[in-house]
């Protein structure tokens, strides 16, 4: 419980912020465990179907080429393949790579770009 004095200068006690914040975040439409919040973060191409083919990623890690895709929390991005730096934008269902938006399919860290008939498999990097 705050005191008058607390509440006249805008002292807020521990429990009191905690309840202020969640409650800001629900006033905002904000959330901890929205979609766009989970799937933010930085992945790496892990796999690559096209047509069925599956191919593995080890051959162009082996040459020092890396794809990597970074999807931040506002639904901007960009997408890193090989030499280029390319634009991405997002939301709960769709991503659009340099103007080109495809589905994609999340489940627990790992995300699927999917057309009609290739698939690009991206794992998010794991916080140390």
């Amino acid at each position: 419980m705050s005191s008058p004095f607390a509440a006249r200068y805008g002292i807020v006690f521990p429990m009191q912020k905690t309840s202020l914040i969640c409650l800001a975040g629900l006033l905002c439409g904000c959330s901890l465990f929205s979609p766009m919040h989970i799937r933010t973060g930085t992945y790496h191409l892990t796999g690559i179907n096209d047509g069925g083919a599956e191919y593995s990623t080890d051959v162009l890690e082996g040459k020092g080429e890396k794809v990597e895709l970074i999807l931040n929390s506002d639904g901007t991005g960009t997408m890193y393949a090989y030499d280029d730096e390319l634009t991405v934008a997002w939301d709960e269902d769709t991503i659009t790579v340099d103007g080109i938006e495809e589905s994609y399919e999340y489940e627990k860290g790992i995300l699927r770009l999917v057309d009609d008939s290739s698939v690009l498999t991206f794992e998010k990097y794991k916080k140390k």
